[in-house]
């Protein structure tokens, strides 16, 4: 499933599609992806929730990394600014509500 927001200029920072109060709108629930403009390790362009990384949080203008607690990162947030982010990929909360939750982030 796609998503694409694009700005209501009549109404600054809302999106087309969204209304306050309006439960069929999906929402973005967590990041998935962060697809990098420049590799942070060689080859590494691309970061993914999977085995090793529990999640992808935004603070600020920049994505923290957060290492499962039997991955190479565990306990460790790693910083990727946000200059660095192409783009990102986002699971939305229908999705993140029907997936089962895997080991790493129960």
């Amino acid at each position: 499933m796609t998503l694409v927001l694009t700005l209501d200029p009549r109404e600054p920072g809302r999106y087309e599609g969204s209304s306050p109060g309006k439960a069929e709108s999906p929402l973005a629930a967590s990041i998935e992806i962060l697809y990098l403009r420049f590799p942070v390790h060689p080859n590494i362009t691309v970061i993914q929730i999977g085995p090793g990384i529990a999640r992808i949080d935004k603070e600020g203008d920049s994505y923290w990394v957060v290492g499962t607690e039997d991955g190479p990162l565990a306990g460790k947030k790693v910083e990727i600014p946000g200059d660095n982010v192409a783009a990102i990929q986002w699971a939305l909360e229908e999705e993140a509500k029907a997936a089962p939750k895997s080991a790493a982030t129960s």
